[in-house]
């Protein structure tokens, strides 16, 4: 078995059914089925072969579909690439990926860098008169890699996620499992396709026969129009994503009546929220998927019956998941008892490309450490604490501080520096700097870092200091900064009232 042959399997069944929409056109799974063959035969006559690593650079939309499974199809390695880094951050990725092939949509971004060591394809173009199936290499095998995904991938060192066929035909049967995935469901996808909760979901559409609504650009507007169109029946984005949702008129939201589905993750909702996200949807079923890049990324899944009940709570394991909280030695904690989370199952990531000493540490004792801390309740259900890494999760998207930092001391002006997350009511999270300055201006700290970073990591708050707190070690107490920053805000606050 392998991806692509869900999609023969779902052509075969299910030839009319329709399974990717855009704005800008429509596929039955018979005409993506078609299309991808005839991709792959164009591909692989531009000399691109199985196990062979190729970029995929383009935002959402129907060319992604069928080239990330003429691909598959070909035994090559998909590396989807957020489109909205800077070309230092994607030059970096591609090379450490060790890409030929570049792939883009008919509208190569700017950004996109272009030179010698890297062949540049348009994939937009019409090669369905090629003879597909002939002259195709043999299909790849469940074990052989299928993608590599960017979790951090723009610092110095990339960490670039392993995924073989089976851990994501794995996943996509979990998903299928936990959430209820089934033909005739119509999905809204609002989130980017490199990101591995949208490009696993692929493969769950494609197992399920689901048709899915593609959207370029996410609009609250647009969301609650498309939904009443298309007779959107399922929805899956961001906790931000459903904070716009909350803020649209009334009038918009009486389209979310007809959902009977709404998934979540990637950061908390409060109670609060999540009540609102009820009234919104309420013949909704409620899900919370907690997860992973490295899973796949499913590890755990709150459904609708504990979604009010539990709310501090992230579910129960993924079906085809096991879940254990360890020690610092590794050891099982009992209920209760908070630890590390760590998972297994075959969903689970082969490892990092070419970072054996970090595969190591993370799939120590043949579990996934996930780096975040929590404990599984008396009833089986996983509660998060806290992450052990100080990653920013803004907007559903991580962000890690190291990187923001390296950035910053690039900055003569900036002495010391430290970055941390502090409570966002839109994006979850913030990201934020506390700096130690020598003869320069928040406003041009600000310039240096759109200069050099993703909009989405440059620093929305700059908060000079006098000293970054660090413990005896030399690590910051990041603790610190949020509480400073806390006080600093209610200052700020009681002379408005004032």
């Amino acid at each position: 078995m392998h991806l692509f042959a869900l999609l023969a399997r779902t052509a075969r069944q299910y030839p009319r059914a329709e399974a990717f929409i855009t704005e800008s056109g429509r596929r039955t799974y018979a005409q993506l089925h078609a299309d991808a063959l005839a991709l792959a035969a164009h591909l692989y006559q531009k000399g691109i072969r199985p196990g062979m690593r190729a970029a995929l650079a383009c935002r959402n939309g129907l060319p992604f579909v069928p080239a990330v499974f003429a691909l598959l199809r070909l035994g090559a390695v998909c590396v989807p690439l957020n489109w909205r880094l800077t070309p230092a951050e994607l030059k970096l990725q591609i090379g450490h990926a060790g890409a030929a092939y570049l792939l883009y949509d008919g509208e190569p971004q700017g950004n996109v860098p272009d030179g010698p060591e890297v062949h540049t394809l348009d994939i937009e173009v019409d090669c369905r008169k090629l003879q597909a199936a002939a002259g195709l290499p043999a299909p790849p095998r469940m074990s052989d890699p299928a993608c590599i995904i960017y979790t951090a991938g723009t610092s110095d060192s990339p960490r670039g996620v392993l995924l073989n066929h089976g851990n994501l035909l794995a996943n996509s049967a979990n998903y299928c499992a936990a959430c209820g995935f089934a033909a005739g469901q119509r999905e809204l996808a609002t989130t980017a396709l490199f990101h591995i909760s949208t490009f696993s979901r692929l493969f769950t559409y494609v197992r399920s026969a689901t048709a899915c609504f593609l959207m370029k650009r996410f609009s609250p507007d647009a969301c609650f129009e498309i939904i009443q169109r298309e007779k959107i029946t399922s929805i899956t984005q961001t906790p931000t994503m459903y904070r716009m949702l909350l803020r649209s008129s009334p009038g918009l939201r009486r389209a979310g009546r007809t959902i009977s589905r709404v998934i979540t993750g990637a950061s908390n909702m409060s109670p609060a929220e999540r009540q609102a996200l009820r009234e919104m949807f309420p013949a909704a079923g409620l899900y919370d998927i907690y997860g992973q890049t490295e899973a796949g990324p499913g590890i755990s899944v709150l459904g609708p019956d504990d979604f009010s009940r539990k709310p501090a709570s992230v579910g129960r394991p993924m079906p085809g998941v096991r879940i254990t909280i360890v020690d610092e030695k590794g050891r099982a904690l009992p209920a209760g008892s908070t630890g590390e989370i760590t998972c297994r199952g075959r969903n689970v990531m082969q490892g990092y490309f070419r970072d054996e000493e970090a595969t190591r540490a993370v799939l120590a004792g043949g579990r996934l450490h996930t780096g975040d801390m929590g404990y599984m309740d008396g009833e089986g259900f996983l509660c998060l604490v806290g992450r052990k890494k100080d990653i920013i999760i803004t907007g559903g998207i991580n962000v890690y501080p190291p990187e923001i930092e390296n950035t910053l001391l690039l900055h003569p002006g900036i002495a010391d520096c430290a970055v941390f997350g502090v409570p966002d009511e839109l994006w979850g999270e913030a990201v934020s700097a506390a700096v130690v300055v020598k003869g320069t201006t928040v406003e041009e700290i600000l310039v240096h870092c759109r200069q050099h970073l993703a909009g989405f990591k440059c620093p929305k708050l700059i908060l000079p200091v006098s000293e970054i707190p660090r413990n005896p070690a030399g690590k910051v107490i990041r603790g610190q900064l949020a509480r400073l920053w806390g006080n600093r805000m209610q200052q700020a606050a009681d002379r408005d009232v004032l």
